[in-house]
């Protein structure tokens, strides 16, 4: 099977062998919680997988530098987390590996601990990544504090009273209160369409019609609709882009329609499934998903 991390969460299945990129330790061990998780006779396993066993990728140990990986690793955990989980994976690999769940409490309170892991010459670059790490928690619990329901100053009272009098500004679209939830930038949630000769068709090729009413008068053709949403990178360019430039299908707006409909931002696709947003080129295929790119890059 492949899975993204929704294996992380408690997700019962049972493995012979795990194959995953490398993330910090705590998200890591969950993993490895689906390998071997049934307590099953080793006659019912393949020969050579009936002792647990680890491949973790995503990973390029180097001798004479801190470690790689790829910008995608980066960009969802950073690289402070992923070195020390990387020193912890590569010491496994070299001794008696790990014992699961009895190593677990102290993989994880190494993991995110303040003690140099790794070989000396990863240090300048733990010590880069460890500063870039610790300034953007503090701008996370600055920004936090705002949200706090009873203010700092009565943080840790005995009693709920109060806990209420403290409200935040008003979160006038949806965009910012899944920037809030989500702790992280502001993204614009989009409906794929496609243009076609006499209108509108969906992502998958059905007609839409000239104002996209297929998509009102129709449920199945409506369900199609609703499958193609996604959200775009969450870069401000392209949010302010799609907030300033996209808008439902004429065909949508009209009241008494789908009122989800009539607030969805249809982001219409060329032929070859491509648009420019702002000063963006935002391209769909179905194995990778949507792509950015710069104009003229």
């Amino acid at each position: 099977m492949v899975a993204t991390q929704v294996a992380e969460q408690s997700f019962d299945v049972d493995v012979d062998l795990l194959v995953t990129d490398l993330a910090p330790i705590d998200l890591l061990l969950q993993r490895v919680g689906r390998l071997h998780r049934h307590d099953r006779p080793a006659t019912q396993r393949p020969p050579g997988l009936r002792r647990p066993k680890v491949i973790v990728g995503g990973l390029l140990l180097r001798a004479d530098a801190a470690p790689g990986w790829p910008g995608g690793s980066r960009a969802v955990y950073g690289d402070h987390l992923l070195l020390r989980s990387a020193a912890l994976v590569a010491d496994a690999a070299t001794g008696t590996g790990w014992s699961v769940p009895v190593d677990v409490p102290g993989l994880v309170a190494t993991g995110y601990g303040e003690e140099p892991l790794g070989p000396p010459e990863w240090a300048d670059s733990a010590a880069r990544a460890r500063q870039v790490w610790a300034e953007r928690e503090q701008r996370r619990e600055t920004n936090a504090a705002g949200f706090l329901l009873s203010g700092e100053d009565d943080l840790g009272k005995n009693t709920l009273d109060g806990l209420h009098e403290r409200s935040t500004a008003p979160l006038d679209d949806e965009e910012k209160a899944a920037a809030v939830v989500r702790d992280g930038e502001e993204s614009a949630e989009v409906v794929l369409v496609r243009r076609g000769p006499a209108g509108y068709l969906t992502l998958g090729g059905r007609t839409l019609g000239p104002n996209g009413d297929a998509a009102v008068s129709d449920d199945s053709v409506l369900e199609e609709v609703v499958g193609a949403t996604i959200r775009l990178p969450a870069i401000k360019e392209i949010t302010a882009a799609a907030r300033a430039e996209l808008a439902p299908l004429p065909g949508w707006r009209h009241k008494g329609h789908d009122p989800w409909l009539r607030r969805a931002r249809a982001l219409v696709l060329d032929d070859e499934l491509s648009v420019v947003l702002g000063t963006y080129r935002l391209t769909y295929n179905d194995e990778v998903g949507l792509r950015h790119n710069r104009e003229g890059t």
